[in-house]
């Protein structure tokens, strides 16, 4: 699963728009579906720069386990 989420700073004394995190889910569910496992791999796009550009450069990335 694939989702954007908009990032804003809110260290100032308004939000201000930072930029686009794409984040890659994996959902894996045990057989009685109770319970699950997850992962994910994201990276975190620049104001202005088009993150489903598969040329485009973040500025950071990450992983994740839960």
């Amino acid at each position: 699963m694939r989702m954007l989420n908009l990032n804003f700073d809110l260290t100032g004394a308004a939000p201000a728009f930072s930029g686009i995190a794409v984040v890659d889910y994996v959902l894996v569910f045990a057989p009685g579906k109770d319970t699950l496992t997850a992962s994910c791999q994201g990276k975190i796009f620049a104001t202005g720069v088009d993150p489903l550009d598969p040329a485009a450069t973040p500025v950071t990335v990450f992983d994740c386990d839960t």
